[in-house]
């Protein structure tokens, strides 16, 4: 692993036809000029190995670890999975809920749900509240599956009787967050 900005982390992982380059400092600055000097690495190692990069394979984002990190760090991509994954996660409680109880339902919803909201839970304090808000609502459509949508409890009543902790509580609640 190479020296990146001061002697934190940072490396260049090349496998195949695929490079890597990661940098983890404490400050966006930090990252900043270590991933610069990281780069600076890798075009002089490209120019003397006489390679080129591929433009059309760099990505916008990866997966690492069941996160989605986009370049920018806006979390975008990583709502959209988790969104998706909720709503697929409704489609499943939808087929099966008449003939489970309620209780079960709930199970059903921690099982297939609670990991994606769980983890990463850091991530749900930082983005924009419209993504935010998005996940939320995805939320509740599935906690209205569960309950059952003619019943007269609030969605909200409902999630604090079943101990279903709502996704702008989830980061305070794992000690990811302040609060």
């Amino acid at each position: 692993m190479e020296e990146c900005n001061g002697g934190e982390g940072g490396g260049i992982e090349c496998l195949e036809d695929d490079t890597t380059v990661y940098c983890v400092t404490k400050t966006p600055e930090g990252a900043v000029k270590g991933l610069n000097k990281l780069l600076e690495s890798v075009s002089k190692r490209f120019a003397d190995h006489h390679l080129a990069l591929n433009e059309k394979k760099c990505v916008d984002s990866i997966r690492y670890l069941g996160v989605t990190i986009d370049r920018l760090l806006t979390w975008a991509d990583q709502y959209a999975n988790v969104r998706r994954n909720v709503k697929t996660g409704n489609a499943l409680i939808e087929h099966v809920k008449d003939g489970l109880a309620t209780e079960e339902r709930v199970n059903l919803l921690h099982a297939f749900l609670g990991l994606h909201l769980n983890y990463c839970a850091l991530v749900w304090s930082s983005p924009s509240d419209t993504l935010r808000s998005s996940l939320q609502v995805a939320q509740r459509n599935v906690v209205r599956s569960v309950k059952g949508y003619k019943s007269a409890e609030s969605a909200t009543d409902f999630m604090d009787r079943m101990n279903i902790t709502p996704i702008e509580k989830r980061g305070i609640q794992l000690g990811c967050t302040g609060g």
